[in-house]
């Protein structure tokens, strides 16, 4: 507790006594983690139950006003509130990249996406500066900032068009990836199709050769018990 009344105090640049009420709410709505800690004073300011009096030169909160807004104790739920307020645009490419895994690349985004690569990196310039995603080893490779902010633009799906975007992104995949270039993404491309696989109507669609093999197989494997 006093290191997390340390960092509000900081944060909030006010007296260790001031900050206590409010570091114990938080404790006990993120059981301390940093990252949690973070969004959720996002989550304050932007409810705006936490704002600067700039006429003081301070930080104001209401406890009282915070509990009664009834603030979730799913993280997950947090981060989605707050994409939620993005645009429909920036949500859809949170949510088809959510799909795609924790890492993806601008080129394959854009394509599942069907936008422009210029479109899609847009939104991504976007994401950075809201603290959903990170540049990594490039200005075309990019990662959630967390795995639970990947998994609360995968909760904005919802769950009767799940199947339908992975078998989406297989595809897409599958018919974009030159067929030399096929064996080594394989594994990534059947992970999608599977997720997608029961959905019979699209089973007709089924690639022949190694891609369907390996999706049987694949299939196959996950129903055999493990011992």
């Amino acid at each position: 507790m006093p290191q997390i009344n340390q960092l509000i105090a900081e944060t909030l640049h006010c007296p260790l006594e001031q900050s206590e009420p409010l570091a114990e709410l938080i404790l006990a709505k993120t059981d301390g983690n940093p990252f949690f800690i973070n969004q959720f004073l996002q989550s304050l300011y932007g409810e705006k139950l936490l704002a600067f009096d700039f006429a003081r030169g301070c930080w104001e909160w209401n406890l009282e006003q915070i509990r009664a807004k009834g603030m979730t104790e799913n993280v997950i739920e947090l981060l989605a509130g707050r994409m939620q307020k993005l645009s429909e645009e920036m949500q859809q490419v949170l949510k088809v990249a959510a799909c795609i895994g924790n890492s993806f690349d601008l080129a394959t985004l854009a394509v599942i996406s069907e936008k422009s690569p210029e479109k899609v990196a847009a939104n991504l310039r976007e994401a950075v500066t809201q603290d959903f995603v990170i540049s990594t080893s490039s200005s075309t490779a990019y990662k959630f900032v967390h795995d639970r902010i990947q998994q609360a633009a995968y909760s904005l799906i919802p769950e009767t068009e799940t199947k339908a975007i992975h078998w989406k992104i297989g595809q897409l995949l599958l018919n974009s990836t030159p067929k030399e270039a096929q064996e080594d993404k394989i594994f990534e491309i059947v992970n999608q199709l599977n997720q997608g696989i029961e959905l019979r109507e699209y089973q007709q669609d089924l690639p022949s050769g190694s891609v369907r093999y390996a999706t049987e197989e694949s299939t196959l494997h996950r129903a055999i018990p493990k011992r």
